[in-house]
């Protein structure tokens, strides 16, 4: 399953290339107007929706950073910015050039007004201007060139509602909402400002990806359908105008199947690689398991093979084995050893000498050692605060005549030190599971300090997979509060039953930024090729104009 956010950056690039279309639309029918009279108000008019379209392209060739990181092309937002704010002015210059197409004013004898709503119409006004003064007040005293941009638009709705509503032109009345829409998008978008904060409720909202990124590009999407229905219809009256924006949509059309497509693609393959490197991963630290369950079936056999031990066993001398093992655990750096006689009886536990006479004849490996198999395995323990899971190794006892005396169990409880290392040889978060409770982790607790350890698995695809089918699970999961591209391998013990889970996870932001510069590379490369297209489906549609003449 693909990341959502590799799908809302897709979707974020066709929404902007949608925009674009829809201002080159306009910039093409307002130019197709000013060639005729080559007046000012219509140039300036032109002219501000051809930056602003390049403006949009530009946002939207760019990939979040929390998706891709910093790269060359993060200045390129910057560029979005500047020419969006650039397009809202020229485009405001040239609806304030243009006089405005008055209502009609009718004498009394053929419509009496009543004198109450000329106050009225003038009252508002006057509120309008009021609230604009006041917001451009607001919006001038700060220092950032973005927070210039919901003026700049919002003055295009205010000049384009004054056309539509004060003076006769009704049918620019779609126009205005268009950029109503648009006002909204650049408001929304000051939230990027914001997420530099420590507020976590807040960092929520204003995150990339989160609800406020997700309106705004809605707003986006309506404004920009909005503008182009309305361009729409003019433009259908004008053969060639139709045939180059039909065209140019096409093309367009084929530039985002075929980009969507490559980056669907890339996703999957990098993520499939993703996972196949973590199941090899797991596998090379399964083998490293049992390189150390190796040393501990080592340590096992030294104990067994001294016949001072061998000595000691035969006299079922308890004190005497506490004295000859009295630093085993230190030197040979393991956690636990269990030495019996041919009874299964306890004679010593090195880890606590005061307990002691008991029986293990339940206990399988001592059972096997006891018929001469030297065995190892994985065993789920309990522990004070949380179940162990310790690395077993059992080796038998003989005496001079070969004959089986007793037993030596050496045990290594895996702990954070283990994982530790693990990490450090392959630089992947990795933890150890007995049965579903995490025991050992690379992963911190929301303290940023402690180990996130004592957590129960409650994923029932994880535990069914691993545990009761004691197969090999891999997938999205969450962890600590971080989505991971993860593989879960079952840990078994000496009857090759899982006891335990080994977890070995990458962090799904790395593969996004892998695959992100890939992508940010296409889209762009797409814009460019699209921009380069346009001179060619301009001959095109002009030719097929004339053809149909």
């Amino acid at each position: 399953m693909l990341p959502i956010e590799f799908i809302q950056t897709d979707a974020h690039f066709a929404i902007g290339m949608l925009a674009a279309l829809a201002c080159f639309a306009t910039f093409w029918l307002y130019l197709d107007a000013w060639t005729g009279k080559r007046e000012s108000k219509e140039l300036f008019k032109w002219l501000g929706y051809a930056i602003l379209a390049v403006g949009v392209m530009f946002a939207a060739a760019q990939v979040e950073p929390a998706f891709l990181g910093q790269t060359v092309f993060s200045k390129i937002g910057w560029v979005g910015l500047i020419l969006r704010g650039i397009g809202y002015g020229v485009l405001a210059v040239g609806l304030a050039l243009d006089p405005l197409q008055a209502v009609p004013v009718h004498t009394p004898e053929e419509s009496p007004v009543p004198a109450e709503t000329s106050e009225l119409v003038a009252a508002k006004e006057q509120k309008v201007k009021g609230q604009k003064k006041s917001q451009s007040g607001f919006l001038f005293g700060l220092a950032t060139f973005q927070f210039l941009l919901p003026l700049l638009s919002g003055s295009v709705v205010y000049l384009y509602w004054r056309r539509a509503y004060q003076g006769l032109e009704r049918h620019l009345r779609p126009v205005m909402w268009a950029f109503i829409w648009f006002t909204g998008f650049e408001v929304l978008d000051l939230s990027t400002l914001l997420r530099g904060s420590t507020d976590p409720r807040l960092y929520s909202l204003v995150a990339p990806f989160g609800p406020i990124w997700t309106i705004e590009n809605v707003m986006l999407a309506a404004g920009a359908v909005l503008l182009g229905w309305w361009v729409w219809q003019y433009l259908t009256k004008r053969l060639q105008t139709q045939l180059f924006i039909v065209l140019t949509t096409a093309c367009l059309a084929i530039f985002l199947v075929t980009t969507v497509s490559f980056t669907f693609l890339l996703m999957a393959r990098v993520q499939d690689q993703a996972f196949s490197s973590l199941s090899t991963t797991a596998k090379v630290l399964d083998t490293a398991i049992a390189g150390q369950q190796a040393q501990t079936m080592a340590a096992a056999e030294v104990v067994a093979e001294n016949p001072t031990v061998a000595s000691a066993v035969v006299a079922k001398d308890h004190a005497g084995l506490a004295k000859l093992e009295n630093d085993f655990l230190t030197s040979q750096h393991q956690s636990s050893l269990l030495i019996t006689n041919d009874e299964s009886q306890v004679l010593l536990r090195a880890e606590d000498p005061s307990n002691w006479g008991d029986s293990v004849s339940s206990d399988s490996l001592v059972s096997r050692a006891l018929v001469g198999k030297a065995s190892h395995g994985l065993a789920a323990a309990g522990g004070a605060l949380m179940p162990r899971l310790l690395m077993r190794s059992v080796a038998p006892i003989r005496d001079g005549a070969g004959v089986i005396i007793g037993t030596v169990t050496v045990g290594f409880t895996v702990d954070d030190a283990f994982v530790d290392g693990l990490k450090q040889s392959t630089g992947l978060s990795s933890s150890i599971y007995s049965g579903n409770v995490r025991v050992a982790t690379t992963l911190v607790g929301t303290d940023g300090r402690s180990r996130a350890v004592g957590v129960k698995e409650t994923n029932g695809a994880i535990t069914g997979t691993v545990l009761s089918q004691n197969k090999t699970w891999s997938g999205l999961v969450t962890q600590g509060g971080q989505s991971y591209l993860a593989v879960f391998e079952p840990l078994r013990d000496a009857d090759n039953s899982p006891v335990g889970m080994l977890f070995i996870g990458q962090p799904q932001v790395l593969l996004l930024r892998a695959a992100g510069r890939s992508i940010e590379l296409t889209f762009l490369i797409a814009v460019g090729l699209l921009m380069v297209a346009i001179w060619p489906v301009h001959l095109i549609s002009k030719s097929l104009a004339n053809q149909l003449h």
